[in-house]
């Protein structure tokens, strides 16, 4: 009887070593990877001055240069005579056809003129909404104008200033 132990052990003994074998797997799958550069947005002055002309301060008020694509259309308010000579920035904007941009004078300093005259505070105006998309060709052209207001002792002289256009997609 002890023998049928023993073979018995013995078998249970190689059945559970062969029943209980070391199981392993590996898998893997593969993919892809893409990008796609495209063409930088740029901005390039056409006409990069604002030119509001000239003017008698009379007695004062706003002068406004409405952006149209023809030179700016000018208007005189209050007390001020307009002589003419006006002309509004043009800019073109280039980059991946069909498009959304934004369009935005960065900062628009006040024009300053003859020592002690004082400053004119300039405040842009676009021809399009400050957002707008490219055309089919991946163009656009914005006219830029201003309005200032005009004290009535408004000094005489040349005034002057600086303004930046950016872009973004």
């Amino acid at each position: 009887m002890k023998r049928i132990y023993k073979t018995g052990f013995v078998a249970l003994l190689g059945l559970g070593l062969m029943a209980a074998p070391k199981l392993s797997s590996a898998a893997s799958v593969g993919g892809t990877s893409a990008a796609s550069v495209v063409t930088p947005v740029t901005v390039v002055a056409t006409t990069a001055a604002i030119n509001l002309g000239s003017f008698a301060a009379g007695t004062g008020g706003t002068l406004t240069l409405a952006p149209n694509g023809s030179g700016g259309a000018i208007t005189a308010g209050g007390g001020i005579t307009h002589f003419g000579s006006q002309q509004e920035a043009v800019f073109t904007v280039s980059g991946v056809a069909s498009t959304a941009y934004t369009f935005a004078v960065a900062s628009a300093g006040d024009l300053t003129g003859p020592t002690g005259s004082g400053t004119l505070t300039m405040t842009p105006t676009y021809s399009h909404n400050a957002a707008t998309s490219l055309d089919g060709s991946g163009s656009d052209v914005v006219e830029v104008g201003a309005s200032v207001v005009v004290a009535a002792d408004q000094a005489a002289g040349s005034y002057s200033g600086t303004f930046t256009v950016t872009v973004n997609y």
